[in-house]
């Protein structure tokens, strides 16, 4: 017997100074996640100035939501393979370098939306490797709702409302995929030696 795991789908936030085609970036992106599915309208971002001393400004995100099913443990890997491709846009501005693209991978289930990052704080959990997840929205109902360390514009109507529809199809698409709670074997019947 063996237990399964819920399956996920990679999501990315990519947040951009002006000097940046993102393009590029994107491309990048699909080989690691799967093509893109959907991408939000950019914005300018102006929700903190955590970026502004590193990247400059004006600054600009978006979100996008790949094809890919996932295991939600691949998101180490993915936070990783990020990392690494920030490290491919460095720009230096008065002797400082930093980078021209922040990467925030995650991925959704049925149930959560998962943000990756590499800071540990009270409410994050450390997954392995350096990576640790940080629950940002779960579902109630059929609506996503924020927890009270949600990013800001992870509040917004527009985000949610994205993120939402992509829960939705994803829901629909991987419906016949789900274990039903009838067939779930109890962990102990699993890890329990014959």
């Amino acid at each position: 017997m063996t237990w399964s795991e819920p399956l996920a789908r990679p999501i990315a936030a990519l947040l951009c100074h002006r000097d940046q085609d993102s393009a590029i970036v994107e491309k990048k992106l699909e080989q690691l996640c799967g093509s893109i599915l959907a991408k939000s309208d950019p914005f300018p971002f102006n929700h903190s100035h955590y970026y502004t001393s590193e990247m400059g400004t004006p600054l600009s995100k978006y979100y996008l939501v790949f094809g890919a099913c996932i295991s939600p443990g691949a998101i180490i890997r993915i936070k990783h393979e990020t990392s690494l491709l920030e490290g491919e846009y460095l720009v230096t501005r008065e002797g400082r370098t930093g980078r021209l693209v922040n990467i925030d991978p995650g991925y959704f289930t049925h149930a959560q939306l998962i943000l990756a990052t590499h800071k540990n704080y009270s409410h994050r959990i450390f997954l392995g490797q350096g990576v640790y997840a940080e629950l940002t929205y779960q579902i109630q109902g059929r609506q996503w709702i924020p927890l009270p360390w949600t990013y800001p514009d992870y509040r917004t109507s527009q985000t949610i409302s994205f993120f939402s529809e992509h829960r939705a199809a994803f829901v629909k698409e991987t419906k016949g995929l789900r274990q039903p709670a009838s067939a779930r074997v109890p962990m102990w019947k699993i890890l329990r030696p014959d």
